[in-house]
């Protein structure tokens, strides 16, 4: 029986973000807090999406309708990895929904790489294939600092989508690529101001770990991880501008 979401095919037009997490495999060498942490955040979001869950939500009587936007939504999680996507007209709310996990990752102090994409793909809960998965994943191996990079196909499809939008989703950052805004802005006062993103995502918290985890890898000469930690350091004013 074919699922709701492929009723007419196998593929679908989804927009789709395919992101690494460094240093999983170290962190999974023995139990600490750190993965502890990590493993929650993700079972956390895998849960909210998966598709048992929404059958809950749908026959539990206190809900009248389902928002489909949120239906539509597809999470899977695999060893170091995770896959977050969503039809193409969803449009800037990947970002978002990828930058949610990051950003819960990166308050544990584990860094994401990844690459964001549009095209053909056939995605429910941890059954993901197609030719979308296939760019994000060579995005992917190109990011090689912790940043989620975003193809041009998928630019160009959120600009016509999203004429005269006001934020800053997707930034250039100091190498000059097109990348996804971690800490994107997340709306106005009645002032008419925007809120201050450094309360709301606790950036001092994030710049003292960030500080702390450049440290502890230059003492340890890892200068490959310190870079990594460095690009992070150099790239958060850019997306909190």
């Amino acid at each position: 029986m074919k699922s709701k979401q492929n009723c007419y095919g196998v593929y679908e037009q989804r927009i789709v973000a395919y992101v690494d997490i460094l240093g999983w495999s170290e962190a999974c060498k023995e139990e600490s807090e750190k993965l502890t942490a990590a493993s929650q955040a993700i079972h956390d979001i895998a849960n909210i999406y998966c598709r048992f869950f929404k059958a809950k939500m749908r026959s539990d009587p206190n809900i009248k309708k389902m928002n489909p936007i949120y239906e539509a939504v597809q999470f899977g999680a695999f060893s170091d990895n995770f896959a977050v996507s969503m039809p193409a007209k969803s449009g800037y709310r990947i970002i978002e929904a990828a930058a949610e996990v990051c950003r819960k990752l990166l308050h544990i102090g584990i860094l994401t790489r990844g690459g964001i994409t549009i095209g053909k793909l056939h995605h429910v809960d941890n059954v993901i294939f197609g030719p979308a998965l296939i760019e994000a994943v060579r995005l992917e191996k190109e990011a090689v600092y912790p940043r989620l990079v975003c193809s041009l196909e998928l630019v160009d499809h959120l600009e016509a989508l999203h004429s005269g939008c006001q934020g800053d989703p997707i930034i250039m950052d100091h190498l000059g690529r097109k990348i996804a805004n971690l800490f994107e802005r997340v709306g106005f006062l009645d002032t008419g101001q925007p809120t201050n993103k450094r309360q709301i995502y606790d950036i001092e918290g994030i710049e003292k770990i960030i500080e702390e985890e450049i440290q502890l890898h230059a003492k340890n000469r890892s200068e490959k991880l310190a870079k990594k930690w460095r690009y992070m350091r150099d790239v958060l004013p850019t997306m909190l501008a």
